[in-house]
């Protein structure tokens, strides 16, 4: 299957800072605007705190203020590029998108999005996804038939001909880990967050979340979240929660687990922008070592693709996704 060309770029580790134990057990009545102060300064996305449960955000920042040298976070941009994925589409016959897997369905659903951008003015465009009269006009190359538009052979990607920095979605992405070891044994809360800050073009499939460790560790208290917003390509903007649902799981016995979620929901224009997902990793008594978890978003482009994890640990992602940057955190066991 050849593998679909869709631009991105993963922006470096935008923070990375040590802070505490302590997730969940010990929970003091610090007011919300405090809270949100206090991971925003330790490197939290502004955005994805204004989506964050109160409870899970008061959790961490009651472990920061107990010991801050027990928690460790980081956070990552996942950037798509629109203009490339609206080219790819526009220069790729049905019958070659049937062989990348998609179905009629959702081939009709991308053209009929194609034709409403095309059908707009120049201004509906440019307010609508907040675009220049530059990117404008590269849009609207991107969505001409382009006979120079080639696959490469080697490399069995799309050659990419139209300018591909702008026009994008953006998604932050991040992993926090708590110790709360004691000495004899060791315990690590997991909270992994994402909070898209625009939408997709792409949202026909199912997002996959996938979270390895090594070390044989045990998990439990798994929870997940999914909120589905108002608002999706056609508008160019989230507007209001309409409805949240957990992310289903397939877990691979002290190793790791992969969630899926829908992208969108059947009702139209509800798209998935934010969520969360905790667990708690944990053995009976300490053997000495070092270890990794790792964490992981997956935005599914193609309907033939997958997502695996070991226990090395390592998530391995196929053909057909694009991927934020893994996140990683050492782990004593």
């Amino acid at each position: 299957m050849k593998k679909i060309f869709c631009a991105i770029s993963t922006l470096g580790l935008i923070s990375s800072f040590l802070v505490s134990p302590a997730f969940a057990n010990e929970n003091t009545d610090i007011p919300e605007g405090k809270v949100n102060q206090i991971l925003e300064e330790s490197g939290y996305d502004i955005e994805t705190l204004e989506e964050m449960e109160f409870t899970d955000k008061q959790e961490i920042a009651t472990a920061i203020l107990k010991d801050p040298s027990l928690v460790e976070s980081s956070n990552t941009l996942l950037t798509i590029d629109n203009i490339s994925t609206l080219e790819y589409f526009t220069n790729t016959e049905d019958s070659e998108l049937i062989q990348e897997g998609y179905g009629e369905e959702e081939i009709n659903n991308i053209r009929d999005k194609i034709d409403y951008i095309d059908n707009l003015s120049k201004n509906e465009v440019k307010d609508k996804y907040n675009v220049s009269s530059s990117e404008y006009k590269m849009i609207k190359k991107a969505i001409e038939t382009n006979p120079e538009y080639e696959v490469n052979d080697d490399s069995g990607e799309k050659t990419v001909t139209t300018s591909g920095s702008i026009a994008t979605s953006k998604m932050s992405f991040g992993m926090t880990k708590v110790n709360n070891s004691t000495s004899k044994a060791p315990s690590y809360n997991i909270t992994v967050t994402y909070n898209w800050k625009s939408p997709y073009f792409v949202d026909s499939f199912s997002d996959n979340i996938g979270i390895a460790w090594g070390g044989g560790l045990n998990s439990k208290n798994i929870s997940s979240t999914a909120k589905y917003y108002a608002g999706n390509w056609y508008t160019g903007k989230y507007n209001s929660l309409k409805y949240t649902k957990s992310w289903s799981k397939s877990e691979t016995p002290n190793k790791g687990i992969v969630f899926s979620t829908a992208q969108a929901r059947a009702v139209a224009t509800q798209q998935n922008k934010t969520g969360t997902i905790k667990a708690t990793l944990y053995q009976t008594k300490f053997k000495g070592y070092d270890t990794k978890v790792i964490s992981q978003f997956a935005h599914k482009i193609v309907t033939v693709s997958n997502i695996t994890i070991s226990g090395t640990p390592s998530i391995t992602i196929g053909t057909g996704f694009d991927k934020s940057a893994q996140k990683a955190s050492t782990i004593k066991y």
